[in-house]
């Protein structure tokens, strides 16, 4: 189901060789309305596959599949910071064949279960949510960009010559992009207007890996960011810090965390949560990525979780977090949900892919809003 061990470096500057026709944007939209959409759910599952266009969302009450939907893409990305929410919607990225750069953004009301598959010209890595809609970051022949999708406006884009940037995120006026030069490894926070996207700031981040930063988020006035490698002069090393960066005086300093490698962060309310996991068993055997850390802006002292499998993806709301694991030890996928603050498991669901969808993967889990 992963990748075999690879540094994100390499990943990621292997995206930005390929020959992929067009700009970043949107052409054409589907719309499906599905037959069904439950009443009650507790999380959902986004299952797809690489071999046919055809990904499946199910959507679970407790442990049972109450409702599935079909959804007309391959390739559903595992999205490090997906899922991601925009007025009452929640959107995953699909990168398609990128042989023919089919990929796609796709948003499903939560309400009604109704599905958007905006079709994007250019192969996107990472996915994002802002004042007005939804980001996406792309990186080609030596070029990112990173696009701003909305219901009110047309898209629009800005370019970033000779950088790599591998995650955007918006707060209020402001969306936060991290891009490393190419030829320099030069890490900064880029600032830039929600308006335009015009840039507005840059803070150099010269802890941070090449490709090492794919999540972050705000609590408190603060940008919050993964430090799960650092880079030294010929290698990277393994971490576990938080970057925090003050968006008052743009001061940067560190939060130490008590386990490796934190990759994912999510907030809710005063409360940070990191998933400690990586995009591959980069330094460890993938039973070692199975805790949480949380800390509250107030005190910044760390508290770790140990969940039951290894963390893959995850979502959190005000009263449960989900975490889907990559799979078991019967290499069998496996949703567990726990009840929060206190981390109380609800229930641990070995997941059965659905039917007429070859080789599948379940990809990613969001919960309910109500959950």
């Amino acid at each position: 189901m992963w990748r075999e061990p690879a540094t994100r470096y390499a990943a990621v500057l292997a995206s930005i060789v390929l020959a992929l026709t067009g700009v970043a944007g949107c052409s054409s939209t589907t719309v499906i309305v599905p037959s069904t959409c439950p009443s009650v759910y507790t999380a959902a599952v986004a299952w797809t596959s690489k071999m046919a266009r055809s990904s499946v969302i199910q959507f679970f009450n407790g442990d049972q599949v109450v409702a599935e939907i079909k959804v007309p893409v391959r390739n559903i990305q595992w999205g490090d910071q997906a899922p991601v929410y925009h007025d009452g919607t929640v959107a995953l990225l699909s990168m398609g064949d990128p042989s023919f750069g089919d990929a796609s953004l796709i948003t499903i009301h939560l309400a009604t279960c109704v599905v958007n598959v905006m079709d994007l010209h250019s192969m996107e890595m990472n996915l994002g949510s802002f004042r007005d809609g939804f980001l996406t970051v792309g990186n080609l022949n030596g070029s990112s960009h990173v696009t701003g999708f909305t219901a009110v406006r047309a898209s629009v884009t800005t370019s970033f010559e000779g950088q790599i940037i591998t995650v955007a995120q918006g707060d209020g006026d402001r969306v936060y992009a991290i891009g490393t030069t190419i030829d320099t490894r030069e890490t900064s926070l880029i600032v830039l207007s929600a308006d335009d996207l015009a840039v507005v700031k840059t803070v150099p981040l010269p802890m941070l890996s090449l490709g090492a930063a794919v999540s972050m988020t705000f609590v408190a006035g603060k940008v919050i960011i993964p430090l799960g490698t650092t880079h030294l002069r010929t290698t990277d090393a393994e971490d576990n810090r938080l970057i925090v960066v003050d968006q008052t005086d743009w001061s940067v300093r560190t939060i130490k965390l008590d386990q490796l490698s934190p990759f994912l962060v999510r907030t809710v309310g005063d409360t940070v949560y990191v998933a400690h996991t990586f995009m591959n068993q980069g330094f460890h055997d993938w039973s070692f990525y199975r805790y949480v850390s949380t800390l509250n802006a107030a005190n910044e002292i760390p508290t770790t979780h140990t969940l039951g499998s290894p963390i893959a993806r995850f979502d959190v709301t005000a009263t449960r977090l989900a975490a889907l694991s990559g799979s078991d030890a019967n290499d069998v996928p496996v949703l567990h949900t726990y009840a929060l603050p206190d981390f109380t498991p609800i229930t641990t669901v070995a997941l059965k892919p659905p039917k007429n969808v070859p080789y599948p993967v379940a990809v990613n889990v969001f919960l309910s809003p109500s959950a």
